[in-house]
């Protein structure tokens, strides 16, 4: 079953589903019934790794947040860059930063690059639906670049190799920067 959203990039709406594969149990239920097998034990809760989900666009960043709120991480929000900003310097103990691209006012890479310069050790994930114009802005790339529509497998898979520190263009499933 395919749940989507409609992305907002300058007056041009575009539908662009995000894939969540409804019919798998969801981490929580792995746990609960014994079958981890296709998934890593999610992380404890008191331990589990913080995560800052930024998107302007309310349904995507919703669904970002219960994928990963599934799998066992500790999620805070932001719907713009700036209200990003604000949660990153009053939540020293974030781990990463899944972040949109294209947003108004503060976008993506500027966020990455003002947290990577407050505390270079963050870890940065960034989405975007519209890897034509992330090529066109690339610059100083923190992170790798999921492509969006994105299954809850691809998400899971790219936060936790993010976190594990692979380098950018290494992990599974996120586009490679060019």
């Amino acid at each position: 079953m395919a749940t989507g959203a409609l992305l907002r990039h300058a007056a041009t709406p575009l539908w662009a589903p995000v894939w969540r594969d409804m019919s798998s149990k969801s981490a929580a239920e792995k746990l609960k019934t014994g079958d981890a097998t296709s998934r890593q034990m999610a992380p404890r809760p008191d331990r589990a790794p913080l995560i800052l989900v930024v998107d302007d666009d309310d349904e995507v960043r919703e669904l970002a947040r219960t994928i990963l709120q599934e799998a066992g991480y500790r999620i805070l929000e932001a719907e713009t860059g700036q209200r990003a900003m604000m949660l990153f310097e009053a939540n020293p103990d974030i781990d990463l930063i899944f972040t949109d691209l294209v947003m108004p006012g503060l976008d993506g890479f500027k966020l990455a690059d003002m947290t990577k310069f407050k505390r270079p050790g963050i870890k940065i994930l960034y989405a975007t639906a519209f890897m034509d114009v992330a090529h066109d802005k690339l610059g100083v790339v923190h992170g790798d670049i999921l492509k969006k529509p994105y299954r809850t497998s691809q998400l899971e898979q790219a936060v936790k190799e993010t976190l594990a520190g692979k380098p950018p263009g290494s992990v599974g499933g996120a586009g490679v920067p060019a």
